[in-house]
């Protein structure tokens, strides 16, 4: 018996490694799942920072948010862009008390939060994260990833607009490790989106004809969308510049937010003309009032006034500058403005013809003149001629040349039709016989002749012209003709020549009866 048993206690001796090993096999089979030890083992995170187009579907794009942390085929991408220069930064919140929903739209780190380290995305748009799984206590860790600095998208080919801004942050990324999948290994993709949004648009908004003349005012607007990191910016300037002929009013830009409430985040000045471009403005952002309209879409709108050096189309440019390059629109629609060229000649040889005198009309036969308003600014007014006695003023202005001439005809004007008369838009042939009136809306007007060259008639008909986009180019000069002083034009016509044959019947007539009375006479 005693035998039987010391055989049994010598197996059990035997066995009771093999059983210790499988069980401690058995316990790190389950410990597969429970915390690991080592604070060194870590998790490979790769984000890829994608931009889409404002607008674009959100089912469509949430689709790729909702991957397994494999990574994708740029086919799977849903046409999101991959974007370079964009800061995301890595917080442990392992521990912290924090409201999981407002985590989700948090564009800072909560309270308590360790920022554990920040990347910067490549020319692929990825920025990879190693980040430990576990803490010192082997308690798996908890990470938030935030979307920190933003670089606007310079993206040269693709959808993306490079005057656009970011309208929306990158939602807040929660990372609960571990990660790791069977189908990810140690390193899972992820994909933080951005929508993405022209920063600035322009246009006409009045006159809807988009014609207008010397002292109209049309009114523009403006739409700056607000890039949504604008605190990280040390400035954004909006800088609008007129071409010559059209300047900015100050007074009238009026910034507001889209409820409609008056923003007034922005410092106005106005920009003083060039010899290229009108009048213009600046509005200096301030970056803290301006915080509050981060991703928001404000509207300027002012108005601007068409001054005398306006010839034919008039342009106008923004640009907006805030901190990277430069964004500038320049699509706007163009403001028309016209006008018509001349040519004063001889009406038999076309011998060109300096020193004659026209005064513009419009098309109810007022004169045209040129005054001021109340701020300053040229603007066209319109004078009754029912009394204009041309061969007065003809008379009067008789010998003088060139400026001289043209004074003359004003004054005369004045003591015919007024003292607004001084201001009656006249010209006065140059010695190539041209002429041009300019700063037109397009519409029907006319040109009558005050005076004309020494050894000319005035002509006694005005000269209808039509003013549209054509209508001052060189293939469209309007000629107007003079015959000198007694002497019958050939103007090529019909009526000189039946003028002719009758007087050539006439002549034969006489000569026929004086012929006959002759006879008579011998007889």
């Amino acid at each position: 018996m005693k035998s039987k048993l010391k055989h049994i206690l010598a197996g059990a001796l035997l066995v009771l490694p093999l059983a210790l090993q499988a069980f401690t096999g058995l316990q790190a089979v389950n410990a597969a799942d429970a915390p690991a030890t080592d604070p060194s083992k870590t998790q490979t995170v790769v984000l890829t920072k994608l931009v889409f187009p404002d607008g674009k579907q959100e089912d469509t794009i949430d689709k790729i948010a909702a991957g397994d942390g494999t990574e994708l085929s740029d086919a799977d991408l849903m046409g999101g862009q991959k974007l370079a220069g964009v800061e995301f930064t890595a917080y442990d919140i392992t521990g912290i008390k924090v409201d999981q929903e407002a985590l989700k739209t948090a564009t800072t780190a909560p309270d308590g939060a360790k920022a554990v380290t920040a990347h910067v995305t490549n020319v692929a748009g990825q920025a990879s994260f190693g980040l430990p799984t576990v803490d010192a206590n082997g308690d798996y860790k908890t990470y938030l990833i935030l979307e920190t600095k933003y670089a606007d998208p310079e993206i040269k080919d693709g959808t993306i607009d490079n005057d656009a801004s970011i309208v929306q942050a990158a939602a807040p990324l929660i990372l609960s490790m571990p990660l790791a999948t069977s189908k990810t290994g140690n390193t899972v993709y992820l994909y933080p989106k951005n929508y993405d949004k022209k920063t600035t648009t322009k246009d006409l908004t009045t006159p809807t004809d988009a014609s207008a003349g010397l002292g109209d005012k049309v009114g523009y607007t403006i739409t700056e969308t607000i890039p949504f990191d604008i605190a990280t910016r040390d400035h954004y300037n909006v800088i609008d510049t007129p071409s010559k002929g059209l300047d900015d009013l100050l007074d009238t830009v009026k910034v507001t937010a889209p409820d409609g409430t008056e923003v007034d985040a922005f410092t106005p000045a106005a920009t003083a003309s060039t010899d290229s471009t009108g009048a213009g403005f600046q509005l200096t952002g301030d970056i803290t009032k301006l915080a509050k309209y981060a991703g928001q879409t404000l509207t300027i709108t002012y108005q601007a006034q068409v001054t005398t050096a306006a010839v034919t189309e008039l342009n106008n440019k923004v640009t907006t500058d805030y901190s990277h390059n430069p964004h500038t629109e320049t699509g706007t629609t163009p403001l028309e403005v016209g006008g018509a060229k001349f040519i004063k000649d001889d009406a038999n040889d076309k011998t060109k013809l300096a020193n004659a005198v026209f005064v513009l009309e419009n098309s109810q036969g007022q004169i045209v003149t040129i005054t001021q308003d109340d701020a300053g600014k040229a603007v066209y007014k319109y004078i009754d001629a029912t009394k204009l006695d041309v061969q007065a003023l003809s008379a009067a202005i008789e010998g003088q040349t060139g400026a001289d001439k043209q004074a003359a005809a004003l004054t005369e004007l004045t003591k015919q039709l007024g003292a607004d008369a001084a201001h009656a838009v006249v010209a006065v042939s140059d010695a190539n016989g041209a002429f041009a009136f300019t700063g037109l809306k397009y519409g029907e007007y006319k040109t009558v002749e005050l005076a004309a060259p020494k050894g000319y008639a005035v002509s006694n008909a005005s000269h209808d012209f039509t003013v549209n986009a054509e209508s001052y180019e060189e293939t469209q000069v309007n000629e107007i003709t003079n015959a000198p002083k007694g002497i019958l034009p050939h103007t090529g016509g019909m009526g000189i020549y039946l003028v002719i044959l009758a007087g050539l019947a006439v002549m034969a007539g006489a000569f026929f009866f004086l012929k006959k009375g002759s006879r008579r006479e011998e007889v």
